[in-house]
C-alpha cells in the first residue's frame, strides 16, 4: 500500500519562484484525499508553510533544508523534527558564512536557515569564487549542492532522503510504501531511498521511471498508487 507521497518543489511542483499552475494544484488536492503528502526541498519549511497554506493545503508534511528540518504540518505551529548535527559542523557553518560573506561582499543573498547553509549569488564569476574556496578549505562535514545561482551546504549525509526517513519513522511507513518525485541532483538521495521514484526531465539516475513533466509524473503515480493500493 502507498501511505506517503513526497514531491520536489522547484521544477518539480511548480515553476521556480512561481505557484503550482491550477491544473497541479487541482491534482494535488485530489490526491491528499487518499494519501498523505510531503514535500521535499532546499527551502526553509517556513517558506514552505506559508506556500501550501496558500495554496489552501495545510496536511502536508514539510521537509526543509533538504532534510535538515521537518514540520509536521503546513498549519503554524507545529510538531518539528530536527536533524541531529555535530558542533565541529556548526562551527564550520559558522566560518563558512563569514568567510563567504567577505568574498562575495554584498553580492549575496543568504536564505535563513536553521541548520544548513543556503545562499544566492549574481554570476557565473561569483561561482567560480565559492568553488574555489569550499575546495580549499577541504571540508569533510559537509555535503554541497550547486544550482543556477545558488549553493545549499549541509551537514554530510543529512539530505532528503535523511528527512524522508526521519519522517516515515514517525508515521511508521516503510520506504516500500512511499511514491517519491523530484528533478534534480538532490532528489537522487530519495530516489535511492524507495523503489518508487520517478524522475522529472534530466533526473534519470537511480529512478525507477522518468518522465517529461509534473503533469505525466502525476498521471503515473496515479497508476501506480492504483495498482499497488493508496491508504490514507
Amino acid at each position: 500500500m502507498i501511505k506517503l507521497v513526497v514531491f520536489d518543489l522547484d521544477n518539480t511542483l511548480a515553476p521556480m519562484y512561481s505557484p503550482m499552475k491550477e491544473n497541479t494544484l487541482a491534482s494535488l488536492k485530489d490526491l491528499s484525499k487518499k494519501v498523505h503528502l510531503a514535500v521535499a526541498s532546499g527551502k526553509t519549511p517556513f517558506y514552505l508553510a506559508g506556500f501550501f497554506r496558500q495554496a489552501g493545503i495545510k496536511d502536508i508534511k514539510l521537509i526543509g533544508e533538504n532534510g535538515a528540518v521537518t514540520y509536521l504540518n503546513s498549519d503554524l505551529p507545529c510538531e518539528v523534527i530536527y536533524a541531529r548535527v555535530s558542533q565541529k559542523y556548526l562551527e564550520n557553518r559558522e566560518k563558512i558564512f563569514s568567510d563567504i560573506k567577505k568574498l562575495l561582499s554584498n553580492k549575496i543573498c543568504f536564505q535563513p536557515n536553521e541548520i544548513a547553509l543556503s545562499f544566492f549569488y549574481k554570476g557565473k564569476k561569483d561561482k567560480e569564487k565559492i568553488e574555489n574556496y569550499l575546495k580549499s578549505q577541504n571540508y569533510n562535514d559537509i555535503d554541497i549542492y550547486y544550482f543556477d545561482k545558488s549553493v545549499d551546504i549541509c551537514p554530510k549525509n543529512v539530505n532528503k532522503a535523511y528527512g524522508i526517513n526521519r519522517l516515515a519513522k514517525k508515521m511508521e511507513i516503510e520506504p516500500n510504501e512511499i511514491i517519491i518525485v523530484g528533478d534534480s541532483e538532490n532528489d537522487i538521495s530519495m530516489a535511492k531511498f524507495t523503489p518508487y521514484s520517478i524522475g522529472i526531465g534530466n533526473l534519470k539516475e537511480n529512478v525507477r521511471y522518468n518522465v517529461k513533466d509534473i503533469n505525466s509524473a502525476l498521471h503515473l503515480l496515479n497508476i501506480m498508487g492504483d495498482e499497488i493500493g493508496w491508504k490514507l
